[in-house]
């Protein structure tokens, strides 16, 4: 199956696919670590389902928020707003295009951002429920 969504998604899709994967991966091997403190083990599947949960939650209401920004920017370009002069997202000098390197910065910040916020909000669903 994951051949065949690398062949039909493009690469920005497919490679948010694979960091999802990786903080999924991070953020289970700490829960399992907090987890395997506890003795009982109704109380340990418990915080497992917690966790997977939460992040589910979390994860699909970062979802729905990039469908609700998806819908704002196809008002926008609808409008004729023209985004790249209001965010400044790169100029053409000479005949070749220059891009802003400040909003790539932005880019891994916020990248940064929703992994700390898909890790932080999952552990803190165990740790809360003791």
């Amino acid at each position: 199956m994951l051949i065949a969504v690398g062949m039909y998604l493009p690469f920005p899709t497919t490679f948010a696919i694979f960091i999802g994967g990786i903080i999924k991966y991070f953020t289970d091997k700490y829960a399992m670590k907090e987890i395997k403190k506890e003795k009982q083990e109704a109380v340990v599947e418990e915080k497992k389902s917690k966790v997977e949960s939460t992040g589910l939650l979390v994860a699909s209401g970062l979802v729905a928020g990039e469908a609700l920004i998806g819908i704002i920017l196809a008002i926008l370009v609808v409008s004729e707003i023209d985004l790249n002069k209001i965010f400044g997202n790169g100029q053409i000098e000479a005949g070749e295009f220059v891009a802003n390197t400040g909003l790539a910065s932005l880019g891994f910040l916020v990248l940064a951002i929703l992994a700390f916020i898909l890790i932080y909000f999952p552990l803190k669903a165990i740790k809360n429920k003791k």
